[in-house]
């Protein structure tokens, strides 16, 4: 089990990455009461795609917490699946007082009329391939950064793997 908890972590963190990055932690919200700011904050979450970008990014990271963690059985990624696609709609709900803590009803409102424009639903719908094309452009952008150092490390006489 030990092995199982610590390894599981990172995945726990990278889904937390999805959801948390676009607003600041819910710890930190402030609450609010208004049923009327709760539900157009309800509507944006919908509206801008957030469910599907959050399940999209599972998706995506699944097949690598796979292969890190090779002792965790299939069974295991394939519940964590399921369940992340059922469960979902909880998520989607503990956002809702988060934007409605950091946005006044007048930017909510306009937000919302955003995404639920042509272009706001083309821009929600495009997300996922974003956020996709965007991590590979940024592994590949670390992976040149990260060979220059090593180039520059070996050039002062302090090689990478003492």
């Amino acid at each position: 089990m030990g092995p199982f908890r610590v390894r599981a972590v990172p995945l726990a963190l990278l889904f937390l990455g999805f959801v948390v990055l676009p607003s600041t932690a819910l710890s930190q919200a402030r609450k609010t009461t208004d049923p009327e700011k709760l539900k157009v904050a309800r509507q944006l979450v919908e509206a801008s795609g957030a469910e599907e970008l959050i399940l999209k990014g599972i998706e995506l990271t699944l097949p690598a917490q796979r292969a890190q963690n090779p002792k965790i059985p299939d069974e295991f990624w394939d519940r964590f699946a399921a369940r992340a696609r059922a469960d979902v709609g909880m998520l989607v709900d503990s956002l809702a007082p988060v934007y409605a803590a950091r946005f006044s009803q007048a930017e909510l409102d306009q937000l919302l009329a955003f995404y639920q424009s042509p272009v706001g639903r083309h821009f929600a719908s495009e997300q996922g391939a974003i956020a996709q094309e965007s991590q590979q452009l940024g592994l590949r952008w670390g992976t040149r950064v990260g060979a220059s150092i090593a180039v520059d490390l070996a050039n002062e006489g302090k090689p990478l793997g003492r």
